[in-house]
């Protein structure tokens, strides 16, 4: 997964910005993150004093490791070659490893703290030989005209992939190192200031440039998400003069965290909050005190820090309950359980209730609107309930699209439509509307394109992008176009192959790529290039296995390890491979015997039980192994027969038992047991005539029935 770059700012200077920076970072990396901190304020660095120079109580809670070159970042920036690749080892070797002393535990009942992270420190480079002469020298003008900005990318890209977080600190005011750490580096940004003019009215004028400089960037940039930190406060002690501040700085500050405050928490309370309290003793060199004071005193610095350390560590999502922790958040469509959402389905005055709940908090065209109605679709399809499915995914898409078109940069939006489309597609074909499901897919698929392309590291939209594909795909299946289905679905197995070797942990990404493998498979199996699908069933094949050993427990993984044996089975047989295609079956029956003994209630796991066998038999008759295939046909009667007297009215589980005892007559026939095929033959006819008569325009009931008949009378 890509960390998230975030930038300290301030117009000013004297407001505590590196200590905040420094404080945060030691906090998320206690918190087991992976970060780095990186001192961009070039021309009046500090940041590694902090450790490097820290007083004896905090270095008594610190180790460090020197870096292998001590020329830190301008050293990096002095002998970058814009035009050459970018070796992560030129920044990693410049860094200061910091050891870190675990969170401490409120009581002994509160879970334990996770391990602390090591911290990186990218120092500035002061103190190195020529730090002086090497800054003047350094051009920006000359470094971006030497396609420097591409030079940048590529170190964003390494960092994001390296690690959880980056913290960047920032020079003040307009400089062209400021404008890289505000407009090209970061993901978000924390806008330390003072309860002066100067400070917060010069400051958030600088961040409205920023976001206009970032919607017209030569690289793709949403806009900045901005936390803004009160610092230097004192309103305990002008207690008038600070509810005057307050009151101006709410107005001004509620546009920047809009995006990301819940509704229900008033800017006040943040302010309240994530404020950093004045505090003489912390004045005096470069104290850390998440380290060496309270993290619950609201009059001391370390609570502001560590709550800053908390929001950005959760990514904004739990912002609420940690501004305020008697917040509780209204109905969160992304939190609710599939037990939550089925209830919704199934009364329609609670669905419309917490429809309109999160319509009021988060937005009438919002995301999150979005993916509740997403959701409720999906629930209803499981259901049955075709009608409300469509009913609710169509509000879906229209919202979605207004809220894409309305804003000029609307990439959550332009997400939430992707997943929408796709949903409707989905219940268009199940219509049998190929065609319109076609157009929807196209739809996602543009739209999913465009935001991939704006930005590869974002792994979400790269899995759009390859779920657009693959269901297109599966349209020009359904339509005979297998040549067009195996070049989409190649295009999908290519995104998929990149995903799942950047997060080899993900086992999502990790099934998707089986998946993809598997329908390539399909589709080659299904052109008569039996070499080329063994060959894509065999890379499905691991990468399941993998999964399935990873998690015993996880019966969808177990099953498709199950399905991959399956159809290795059915190539190697077609190719006359029977003694590995019987291996092939035999590692699968060996899978599906161990579900359906561990939940024989599950009628999935049974009928998946007797189709292995039914295969295992058709390779044991083709083999010449008469005997065996009997046996193994008999073991798939016995399943399918109580799953047929368990649901009566269950035409498929009907089918499948005529199926099994054909199958059965078939090898009896052969053995020269007339009189027992023509009962199995008998008990097929019963079976078909049933089905025939129950739904006369059922061509395929219709014909087995003549089938049937027709076998009877060879016997007889």
């Amino acid at each position: 997964m890509s960390g998230r770059i975030v930038t300290f700012y301030s117009w000013k200077g004297g407001v505590g910005r590196t200590m905040a920076l420094a404080n945060a970072g030691v906090q998320l990396a206690r918190r087991g993150k992976r970060v780095l901190l990186v001192d961009w304020d070039l021309e009046a660095p500090g940041l590694d004093r902090y450790f490097v120079a820290a007083d004896r109580e905090t270095a008594s809670r610190l180790s460090l490791t020197k870096p292998a070159d001590a020329t830190g970042l301008l050293g990096l920036l002095t002998q970058a070659a814009p035009g050459r690749s970018l070796e992560a080892d030129s920044w990693r070797r410049r860094c200061i490893a910091v050891t870190l002393p675990e969170l401490p535990r409120s009581s002994q009942s509160d879970p334990p703290s996770p391990k602390p992270q090591p911290l990186d420190v990218l120092s500035a480079g002061l103190g190195s030989v020529d730090y002086t002469a090497h800054l003047q020298s350094l051009s920006w003008e000359k470094f971006f005209a030497e396609d420097g900005g591409g030079w940048l990318e590529r170190l964003r890209t390494q960092w994001r992939e390296s690690y959880e977080f980056v913290l960047i600190d920032s020079r003040t005011g307009l400089t062209d190192s400021g404008g890289v750490c505000t407009v090209q580096m970061p993901d978000a940004l924390v806008f330390a200031f003072t309860a002066n003019r100067q400070s917060l009215d010069d400051g958030l004028t600088f961040l409205q440039g920023v976001q206009q400089a970032r919607a017209s960037f030569a690289f793709e940039r949403p806009p900045l998400t901005v936390i803004p930190l009160l610092a230097r406060w004192e309103g305990d002690r002008e207690v008038d003069l600070a509810d005057a501040w307050l009151e101006r700085i709410k107005p001004l500050i509620a546009p920047l965290v809009d995006t990301w405050l819940p509704s229900g928490i008033p800017v006040q309370r943040l302010l309240e909050r994530l404020r950093v309290p004045h505090v003489a003793r912390f004045s005096f060199g470069e104290p850390l005190p998440v380290l060496t004071h309270s993290l619950s005193d609201p009059d001391r610095p370390g609570l502001a820090y560590d709550l800053l350390a908390e929001i950005l560590g959760g990514a904004f999502a739990d912002a609420g309950r940690i501004i305020d922790p008697r917040y509780r958040p209204p109905f969160d469509p992304m939190q609710a359980t599939e037990a939550d959402i089925d209830a919704l389905v199934r009364d329609d005055d609670a669905r419309e209730t917490a429809t309109r709940a999160v319509a009021a908090s988060y937005g009438d065209q919002s995301p999150t609107l979005v993916a509740l109605l997403v959701r409720l679709a999906e629930a209803a399809l499981r259901v049955g309930r075709l009608n409300l499915a469509e009913d609710v995914i169509g509000r879906a898409v229209s919202m979605a699209r207004a809220a894409a078109t309305a804003k000029r940069e609307a990439a959550r939006e332009k997400s939430a439509l992707v997943r929408a489309l796709l949903l409707q597609a989905d219940t268009r074909r199940m219509r049998g509307s190929l065609v319109e499901a076609m157009l929807g897919f196209r739809e996602a698929l543009d739209i999913s394109r465009t935001l991939a392309e704006a930005d590869p590291s974002n792994a979400a939209w790269q899995g759009d992008l390859s779920v657009s594909q693959e269901k297109i795909g599966d349209v020009l299946r359904a339509q005979g176009d297998l040549g067009g289905a195996l070049a989409v679905y190649r295009e999908s197995l290519t995104v998929r192959r990149r995903l799942a070797q950047a997060d080899s942990s993900n086992a999502g990404w990790q099934r998707d790529l089986s998946v993809s493998h598997n329908k390539v498979g399909d589709v080659l199996r299904a052109r008569g290039d039996l070499g080329g699908a063994l060959a894509a069933y065999r890379e499905s094949l691991p990468v399941r296995r993998r999964l399935a050993e990873a998690d015993p427990s996880n019966a969808g993984w177990q099953r498709d390890l199950s399905v991959s044996h399956n159809k290795v089975g059915d190539v190697l047989r077609a190719r006359g491979e029977l003694g590995g295609a019987l291996a092939a079956y035999r590692e699968s029956l060996a899978v599906r015997r161990r579900l359906a003994e561990a939940d024989p209630s599950n009628a999935g796991w049974q009928r998946d039980l007797s189709v292995t066998h039914e295969r295992l038999g058709d390779a044991l008759r083709a083999q010449g192994n008469l005997g065996e295939a009997l046996a193994s046909y008999r073991e798939s009667l016995a399943v399918r027969r109580r799953l047929a007297e368990a649901d009566s009215s269950n035409a498929g589980w009907q089918r499948d038992l005529s199926v099994s005892q054909s199958k059965i007559g078939d090898v009896l026939r052969a053995q020269g047991d007339l009189g027992g095929a023509l009962a199995a033959y008998r008990e097929v006819l019963a079976v078909s005539r049933r089905l025939a008569e129950a739904d006369p325009s059922n061509a395929g009931w219709q014909r087995d029935l003549s089938v049937s008949q027709e076998r009877i009378g060879d016997v007889l």
